[in-house]
């Protein structure tokens, strides 16, 4: 018992020793800043040599003592190992990569696709292999369709219509860009000295283009001349029937450009009746219009085939005769034609349908003086209106007479005759008979009829001009129905057309029966031409200024068509 009491107070104070250490550990523990720290804390000092006490051999006469149980000893193992990681890669997809979008391209060549960043940090750009292999796999499909072809497929194709016009617009296209001429005279001299082609410039015009084709103008002659309204180089030539062929179509109308740089008509189109007129239409320059020696009006579309897409009727509803004068009049949108044949009929229509037209009126030649006309019916051969009406109209007939009409209102048809007044008693007709020719304004068959247009400080819309054949051209005035104002007779031939200058007030031209081309200036001269020109062996038939009035095209009566430059006579 004295032992065992003897032996308590040391286990306790064992006990109370190991106890204090723990305290110490966990003191330490929890101070550490760091794993380092924590694992050094952690870590007991190992146990040396001279630590150890002697070991002693026991006696077997000795009796030992139990020891007390030893606490608990922690012991901990470090491992440290370095490794280098690379930072996980997040992959991020576009839509390129799942699908296969079609590229748009923008109009302007400076605009670029820049990529955008999702992040600020730099991505890793990687190879498309989902679109390199979506691309192979369309280039695939299209080399199958492609060798999918039949040979009878390729034939269609190689002789289809839509490749037959491709080629020709682009070889137009083509042609014009290899063939254009240069506009600059690369033997201008621009020191500014004065040479002998310059002497009298002021009163020369210059040939620049003679138009005609060996197949469909050779034994023709020209009918009308007309410049389209949206392309400055663009106008059209109408022709009679080819009296030395009965195999080619009676009537024919060509489309040219002022450079005729393929040496050919850019549109071809032919009807089964001579074509006396044809113009582009101001407010749709993509379709002819024209009127025929049968009595119909025909309506051409360049985007459509030669023939016409539209023909009025053969019949009373419309024209029964030649139809030489027609136009068109009103707005942008609400506009007509109106045409006029030589048996006095004068019809309105619609571009839109040309089967029957919306107005039609019988005109009578109108009383002068309380005396009947010599004929009932006028046959008229040209027709004009005023700058900005659509009632009243103006018509040259062949007997050599001017009327005024209206039509619409209570004065519908014609109400007014310009007449020459008599100069003597026997020009007065005798026991109620017909009036003579000679109170006509010409005494022949009128061949042109144009009215004045040129804007300036001074009013002249109400002159108008008319050309005949009696070898004459006269000047009017709307408001004087009795007497023209003036009138030029230059040679002996008969005067075939006349037109006056878009940009010069006093400036207008005349073709004749010899071939010449008269320029007259009637505010220096109106007895004599200010320019005659000898343009061709055969008689002038039409004239047309260009929309600038710097060009003039004078087509003869064999079908030739010759483009001059007026030079400083137009300003």
């Amino acid at each position: 018992d004295k032992k065992a009491t003897a032996s308590a107070p040391a286990v306790s104070a064992t006990e109370n020793l190991a106890e204090k250490q723990k305290k110490e550990e966990i003191d330490q523990l929890q101070g550490a800043s760091s794993v380092n720290d924590l694992l050094s804390a952690l870590e007991l000092p190992k146990p040396t040599v001279e630590d150890k006490p002697p070991e002693s051999a026991p006696t077997p006469t000795e009796t030992k003592a139990p020891e007390a149980p030893k606490p608990p000893v922690l012991t901990l193992q470090q491992r440290v190992a370095e490794f280098d990681l690379a930072p996980k890669i997040i992959p991020t997809y576009e839509k390129a990569t799942q699908t296969v979008s079609l590229q748009t391209y923008s109009d302007n060549e400076d605009e670029q696709d820049i990529p955008i960043m999702s992040s600020s940090e730099p991505r890793e750009e990687k190879p498309k292999e989902p679109l390199k292999a979506s691309e192979g796999s369309s280039k695939r499909e299209n080399k199958e369709e492609q060798e999918e072809l039949s040979a009878v497929e390729i034939q269609r194709i190689l002789y289809s219509q839509e490749l037959a016009e491709f080629l020709d617009d682009a070889s137009r296209v083509t042609q014009r860009a290899m063939l254009i001429n240069n506009k600059f005279d690369v033997l201008a001299n621009y020191k500014g000295e004065v040479g002998d082609d310059q002497e009298g410039s002021d009163h020369k015009i210059s040939l620049q283009n003679t138009l005609a084709d060996e197949r469909w103008t050779k034994n023709r002659a020209i009918t009308s001349l007309n410049w389209s309204p949206k392309f400055a180089e663009l106008f059209l030539t109408s022709y009679s029937e080819n009296t030395s062929s009965a195999q080619e179509s009676d009537g024919v109308v060509l489309v040219w450009t002022v450079e005729n740089l393929l040496e050919k008509p850019e549109f071809i189109f032919n009807c089964q009746s001579p074509v006396l007129t044809a113009q582009f239409p101001k407010f749709q320059p993509n379709i002819i219009l024209g009127g025929t020696y049968s009595g119909q009006l025909v309506l051409w579309d360049t985007r459509a085939k030669s023939t016409p897409v539209q023909r009025s009727p053969l019949s009373s509803t419309g024209h029964t005769h030649p139809v030489y004068c027609l136009d068109v009049v009103g707005t942008q949108n609400a506009h007509n034609l109106v045409s006029v044949s030589t048996d006095g009929t004068l019809c309105a229509w619609t571009l839109s349908n040309l089967s029957q037209p919306i107005e039609q009126i019988h005109l009578q030649t109108p009383p002068i003086d309380g005396r009947s006309a010599k004929y009932s019916s006028p046959a008229a051969t040209c027709l004009a209106f005023e700058e900005g009406q659509v009632n009243q109209f103006y018509i040259g007939t062949e007997e050599g007479a001017v009327y005024h009409g209206a039509r619409h209102g209570s004065t519908r048809g014609l109400t007014e005759r310009f007449r020459r007044a008599p100069t003597a008693k026997k020009d007065l007709s005798q026991n109620d008979t017909p009036i003579d020719f000679n109170f006509s304004g010409h005494c022949a068959p009128i061949t042109g009829l144009d009215f004045h247009n040129v804007d300036g400080n001074i009013d002249l819309s109400p002159y108008f001009l008319t050309s005949s054949l009696d070898w004459s051209v006269k000047l009017w005035n709307k408001r004087l129905t009795d007497r023209p104002v003036c009138t030029f007779q230059y040679g002996s031939s008969c005067v075939y057309d006349t037109k006056w200058s878009k940009t010069h007030p006093g400036l207008f031209a005349t073709g004749d029966g010899d071939g010449y081309l008269n320029l007259w200036n009637i505010g220096n001269d109106v007895e004599v031409p200010a320019l005659q020109e000898k343009v061709s062996s055969h008689s002038i038939n039409k004239l047309s200024w260009s929309n600038d009035s710097r060009k003039i095209l004078v087509g003869d009566a064999v079908g030739s068509v010759y483009l001059y430059d007026v030079g400083e006579m137009s300003t």
